[in-house]
């Protein structure tokens, strides 16, 4: 599977609609661009190393920087595409295709996208919206390709949930508790409760070091209903209780 948070975007060339009619031929030498593409209407077929990717409104397409291939429109339909440049270490040579489940979301941020860059000094604010796009189509392509997917997408958003548990987190994916706990420690190397825990661990460190809220507050916003729970949980990963680690991580101003 292609991970697509090795991409990273260091401009944005151009966003532009492309009207593609049926019948449109074209041969790609070396593309010049990375390019990020959607479909409101109609259909492309892309052909790289006799490997066809179908284009069409329930999917999104990375469309690779120096690719060769032929293009062939199969329905006449409209085109967002969003052109750009990534760091040199970027290694997605084939095309990308990532089904959507909700398609409008993304063509509401192209809009959005493209009116930033009609003016130059949103360059920051294109690029954070581009990032945003592509860490979402990460998700969709990651819950598409692993079962681990949307679990751990869910944890990620939820583990400062106290009620989190294996049986909530299972449900996520619709696997059961067992085969869960085994495709964890097979990816990972831990089981979901460590993997949660070291979150958990990471919040608590950003906001001892970071802040001035009391221990009760670190541990609440962290997921523990219990200062006591908190502050064991914390000595045994951090080798320090949270008192002690502020004391010596606490940021200061310069």
């Amino acid at each position: 599977m292609t991970d697509l948070r090795a991409l990273t975007p260091t401009e944005v060339v151009e966003a532009i609609t492309v009207h593609s009619e049926k019948g449109r031929y074209l041969k790609m030498e070396c593309r010049a661009w990375y390019g990020l593409s959607f479909c409101r209407e109609g259909e492309i077929i892309y052909t790289q190393n006799g490997k066809q990717t179908r284009s069409d409104k329930s999917c999104a397409v990375i469309l690779p920087m120096g690719g060769y291939y032929e293009l062939e429109g199969s329905r006449t339909g409209d085109f967002p595409l969003i052109n750009f440049l990534c760091t040199e270490d970027c290694a997605i040579r084939e095309f990308v295709r990532i089904p959507l489940r909700s398609p409008e979301t993304y063509w509401r941020d192209f809009e959005s996208l493209r009116e930033l860059t009609l003016l130059g000094r949103n360059r920051l604010k294109v690029l954070a919206q581009l990032y945003a796009m592509l860490h979402r189509l990460a998700q969709e392509n990651e819950m598409q390709n692993d079962a681990l997917g949307p679990i751990v997408a869910y944890l990620e958003e939820h583990y400062a949930d106290p009620q989190l548990s294996n049986t909530v987190l299972a449900a996520q994916g619709n696997i059961s508790e067992v085969y869960m706990r085994q495709l964890f420690r097979e990816k990972y190397g831990t089981s979901p409760k460590q993997y949660v825990l070291e979150l958990r661990m990471q919040k608590a460190r950003q906001l001892l070091g970071e802040g001035s809220a009391s221990i009760g507050e670190v541990a609440a916003s962290c997921g523990f209903t219990a200062i006591y729970h908190f502050c064991r949980a914390f000595k045994s990963a951090i080798g320090q209780t949270p008192t002690e680690y502020r004391r010596h991580n606490r940021k200061t101003l310069l």
